[in-house]
């Protein structure tokens, strides 16, 4: 598809998102509340888009790095462990951006090095409108990676239709009773499973389900089992970053109030390697070059979380290129951080010089 006639495709799917806003159609939810005259979706947005982080993310799959991540506000799950709950409940405290300022910081980031661009939340099914207005001021279209939930509406479902490169899919339970306690959705069984494998006829596609502590038999057999009898050659990300929020914690008696354990995270590896399932990237390695990049005094920030888990490991999340050599410093034998190639001197490097530092400090 030549960069022309993409982006004539996304300038008529951006009105058909824009039409599904009034009223909101967007996602399955259908709320139909006014969104472009103020009245806000069950998603607590309007008709703007809202980001609260964006940088070139590293710590993706391999398939997809080095992607530009943007991270918007809003979500039409309630997940009660949900590492972003703040942006998700609380969206009036993130900052508005204009579409010409974000088009504009996209652009910035290809020609620092970003191969992909990702939208994240949230879910970007409720930012659609805003999104595709975006798209269409730049240029050119970067390949787009939509990290989603997979409940968009009947509706808006073509107007992804041939639009999006990859899907990264979040596949996070096995039945509708664990959806409904743990995340407000209704159906999730018939609504996510079915559009996952839908997608992947014709799209590459990820799936990411997070190992939950209490949930292997219930939500991750189950899982890896559908997709066993009806998908096994999709590519698999088990995910093993569960860890307890304050929502969680307070529930002392439930498995949930605990990060996940080593033993728990082991015994879902071996139920996806029993079924044959692919849990390694197809692609072959590759080595990155971490661009040195300047930061305007303009652009949002991003907030990088590391945390120690209570078997000793280190979790660095939101890995962006000037994260990347303290990484390495902390786990000198990852196989994972060899891939990147540091500049001879980068932002870590300049500021160890200029206050005479052996290393960094945190």
């Amino acid at each position: 598809m030549s960069a022309t006639y993409r982006q004539s495709t996304v300038v008529t799917k951006a009105k058909l998102a824009d039409d599904l806003l009034t009223p909101c159609r967007l996602c399955w939810r259908e709320c139909e509340v006014d969104r472009k005259n103020g009245e806000l979706g069950d998603c607590k947005l309007g008709a703007e888009i809202r980001c609260y982080n964006e940088f070139i993310h590293y710590g993706e799959e391999q398939e997809i790095i080095p992607t530009h991540a943007v991270f918007l506000s809003g979500c039409n799950f309630r997940c009660r462990f949900c590492s972003e709950w703040k942006h998700v409940v609380k969206v009036e405290n993130d900052p508005i951006i204009k579409v010409e300022a974000l088009a504009t910081r996209i652009a910035e980031r290809q020609e620092q090095g970003a191969q992909t661009l990702s939208f994240i939340g949230g879910t970007p099914d409720v930012n659609m409108a805003g999104i595709l207005e975006c798209l269409c001021k730049l240029a050119q279209s970067p390949a787009l990676v939509w990290n989603s939930n997979m409940t968009w509406s009947t509706q808006s479902a073509p107007i992804l239709r041939g639009l999006v490169d990859s899907f990264v899919a979040d596949w996070k339970f096995g039945n509708d009773l664990c959806g409904k306690k743990l995340a407000g959705i209704d159906e999730h069984q018939s609504l996510v499973p079915h559009r996952i494998l839908k997608v992947a006829e014709k799209t590459f596609t990820i799936v990411r389900h997070l190992v939950m502590p209490g949930h292997i038999n219930c939500c991750t057999r189950p899982v890896l089992q559908q997709i066993r009898d009806k998908a096994p050659g999709i590519r698999l990300n088990l995910m093993d970053q569960y860890q307890s929020v304050p929502v969680t914690s307070a529930l002392k008696s439930d498995p949930l109030s605990k990060s996940l354990s080593a033993e728990e995270f082991a015994l879902a590896e071996k139920h996806a390697l029993d079924y044959g399932l692919c849990l390694e990237s197809r692609e072959p390695s590759r080595s990155f070059e971490v661009l040195e990049i300047e930061e305007k005094q303009d652009s949002v920030g991003f907030e990088s979380k590391i945390t120690i888990t209570a078997d000793g490991d280190l979790v660095i999340e939101n890995l962006d290129a000037s994260m990347i050599e303290l990484a390495n410093q902390l786990a000198p034998n990852d196989e994972s951080l060899q891939r990147f190639k540091l500049p001879s001197k980068g932002p870590i490097k300049e500021l160890r010089e200029e206050e005479g530092r052996d290393k960094p400090s945190c």
